[in-house]
C-alpha cells in the first residue's frame, strides 16, 4: 500500500525539479500532477 503512495510522491517531486530547471516546460509537470492525482484517486 505504501508503494502507491510513495511512487507518485516520488514522480512528484521529480516533475517539479524538471521543471525547476526547465521552466519552459510547466505544462509537462501539470500533466504529471493530473496523473498522480488520477493514480491517488484509484
Amino acid at each position: 500500500m505504501t508503494l502507491n503512495v510513495r511512487v507518485p510522491e516520488a514522480i512528484r517531486d521529480m516533475a517539479r525539479r524538471e521543471a525547476a530547471t526547465n521552466p519552459a516546460t510547466p505544462s509537462q509537470a501539470a500533466v504529471i500532477e493530473a496523473l498522480v492525482r488520477a493514480h491517488l484517486m484509484h
